[in-house]
């Protein structure tokens, strides 16, 4: 009986009852290290990592994600001018040199983001423009008060000396 539980509670025979496939890509790991080759998940969450020479395990605590190679070399090559052009001219959150578990997510954030920016720039737009109106009819008033109480006054006083 023991064992038989050291044999159920050990890693490494975990992956010998699954009978999928070994998948090529990336796991990312909490250390901020890449290691690329085959794996394979347990039914515990803990990853087995193989290359042409040698084998790793990784438990589910210590990794980040697993991302495919072509994922992987698209965000290792890219550069952040080209992120802050995308940025700029699409109104997009440059997602796409980021990380994300599904591609709707990427898709979703940019749509999100554009919404936000664009928006932003109407409002900064239309807020500049009644600031340069209000600006105008304040250059045109005398000593800051409203024109059409400006010119009141004046007919008023003109009024008043042609009376006396």
């Amino acid at each position: 009986m023991f064992l038989y539980s050291i044999f159920l509670n050990n890693p490494m025979f975990a992956f010998e009852n699954q009978t999928s496939e070994y998948e090529t890509g990336y796991i990312l790991v909490r250390s901020r290290d890449a290691y690329f080759g085959e794996w394979k998940r347990s039914a515990n969450g803990d990853i087995f990592l193989r290359t042409n020479t040698k084998g790793r395990l990784f438990v589910k605590e210590t990794i980040d994600g697993v991302v495919s190679k072509e994922y992987f070399e698209t965000i290792r090559n890219s550069s952040s001018n080209a992120s802050l052009w995308e940025s700029l001219l699409y109104f997009n959150a440059s997602s796409r040199f980021q990380w994300h578990t599904q591609e709707k997510d990427a898709i979703s954030e940019d749509l999100y983001t554009r919404v936000i920016k664009i928006s932003l720039l109407l409002f900064t737009g239309y807020s500049y423009f009644e600031a340069q109106k209000a600006n105008v009819i304040l250059k045109d008033s005398f000593m800051g008060f409203n024109q059409g109480l400006n010119q009141n006054s004046k007919e008023r006083i003109h009024n008043t000396n042609w009376l006396l």
